[in-house]
Formats: C-alpha cells, sequence, structure tokens
C-alpha cells in the first residue's frame, strides 16, 4: 500500500506564490493594452495635423541665424509653417529633413517655413547645420519668447496659418510631412481663396 505524501505549504511559501501570480497578471495585463492601443495611437494621432482654431499669437521679432530679422506680418500672402525644434530632439532631426522635401516640392506654390530653434546656443545650430544644410531660414528664440508666447511645450511643435494668417493646423509632436493626408491638408491651403479683411 503507497501512501501519497501531504504537500504542506507554508505561509511564506504561500505569501510568494501569490505575488509571483500578481505580477505576472500585471505584465500581462501592461503588455496586452500595449498590443492594442499601440498602433492605433500612432495610425489615428501619431504624426497627422490637428485643427487650430486659436488665435495667431503676437510673436517678438524672429532673429535669422543668418543675421536678420523677420516677421510673419511680411508673409500674409503666403501659407506659413511654423515649426519649433531644437537639435537635440530625436525626432526633430528627421523632421527637418522632411520639411526641406516639402520646401523642394511645394515651396515655389506659396509655402513659407519658419524654423524656430528654441534655447539653443547659435554656434551649436551653426555647427548643425553646415553638415545638414536647408533652404529655409532658421531663428533662433534663446530666451524662449517666442515658444512661451506660441504656448509651446513640447518639441517639435508646429503650427500652419494659411493666408492672411488664418489659423488651420498644429501639431504637438512630431508629423509625417510625406504622408498623403498632410500634402493633401497643405494642398487645399494652398489653393484656398484668402479670406477679405
Amino acid at each position: 500500500m503507497s501512501i501519497t505524501p501531504v504537500c504542506r505549504v507554508s505561509a511564506t511559501g504561500l505569501r510568494n506564490w501569490f505575488r509571483s501570480v500578481r505580477l505576472t497578471i500585471v505584465v500581462g495585463l501592461l503588455l496586452l493594452s500595449l498590443v492594442n492601443s499601440g498602433p492605433a495611437q500612432s495610425d489615428s494621432t501619431g504624426r497627422a495635423l490637428s485643427p487650430w482654431t486659436g488665435p495667431v499669437p503676437r510673436e517678438a521679432a524672429l532673429t535669422r541665424l543668418d543675421a536678420g530679422t523677420s516677421s510673419l506680418d511680411e508673409h500674409h500672402d503666403t501659407v506659413v509653417l511654423v515649426h519649433f525644434f531644437a537639435t537635440w530632439c530625436e525626432t526633430c532631426g528627421p523632421e527637418l529633413e522632411a520639411l526641406e522635401r516639402l520646401r523642394r516640392d511645394i515651396g515655389a506654390r506659396g509655402l513659407t517655413i519658419h524654423a524656430i530653434s528654441v534655447a539653443e546656443p547659435e554656434v551649436r545650430l551653426r555647427r548643425y547645420f553646415a553638415a545638414r544644410p536647408v533652404g529655409f531660414p532658421i531663428f533662433t528664440d534663446t530666451d524662449r519668447r517666442n515658444a512661451k508666447a506660441w504656448g509651446v511645450v513640447t518639441l517639435p511643435t508646429t503650427f500652419v496659418l494659411g493666408r492672411n494668417a488664418m489659423p488651420l493646423f498644429q501639431a504637438a509632436h512630431d508629423v509625417d510631412w510625406d504622408s498623403a493626408d498632410v500634402r493633401r491638408k497643405l494642398d487645399e491651403a494652398l489653393t484656398a481663396r484668402p479670406p477679405q479683411n
């Protein structure tokens, strides 16, 4: 006759077992939420332009990296893309390259790009753009005055103004400037009749 031994579990062993089960459940739920939410977020809002209905901020005069100043008031007859960035920002470099492609593709149709570097020394900017030249002007915002005026809290952040400084779109993240949806929105802005003042 065989005797089946009785398995005795200590209180400590039981607590450890419950902890491992609890940890497994938490990790599983986290992984499940990432799988379920990841693609949907990147597809629906990740790199697109959102409607912008707020007022156009009163900016300080923009100082160009290559000398001189500029103001949005000089560009009421064009569609203006105001892009805040920093060279240390991981997604800003590829987006600057995409903006250069955008300038080459549709800049002649009336698109003006104002790329504004936030709180960076000029020497760093000159070194960066000497290695990665672009055809649109780079402006400096060393004291963050313009970033504050526009309510910029993350980099990159972009605003799109239609002709006569009409607010159109904004994005507080990087944008896929090569996407068909973004190009369509910009095309509509470029072909729209400017509002009468």
